[in-house]
């Protein structure tokens, strides 16, 4: 807003010289140049700061999905680990049944 303000008092000036001080009506249009030139930086910087705000949330899905993932991983290793084991006991207790029906 304040930019907008600016350029309204340049233009002002501008107005009231414009037909006595050519050479300052000049130097007023390069400085409202110049204060365009900054509102379309500004607007390129608001972007820049929303995209990195997007991709900022973006990161932390990802880091969130890739952490139930590993979380996943682990369960189901965890999983496997267990299964290996009950099928060791299994084969156990296979064993001493067909150990016992031979005696």
């Amino acid at each position: 807003k304040s930019i907008e303000i600016v350029k309204n008092n340049i233009n002002l000036l501008k107005q009231q010289i414009s037909g006595n001080h050519p050479d300052i009506a000049a130097i007023l249009e390069d400085l409202e140049q110049s204060y365009i030139h900054k509102e379309d930086l500004f607007q390129q910087l608001q972007h820049s700061l929303n995209a990195n705000s997007s991709l900022i949330v973006e990161n932390t899905e990802l880091e969130d999905r890739t952490t139930a993932i590993m979380k996943d991983y682990k369960d189901s290793k965890d999983n496997y680990n267990t299964l290996q084991v009950d099928n060791q006991v299994l084969k156990y207790c296979t064993y001493n049944i067909q150990q016992f029906i031979i005696l």
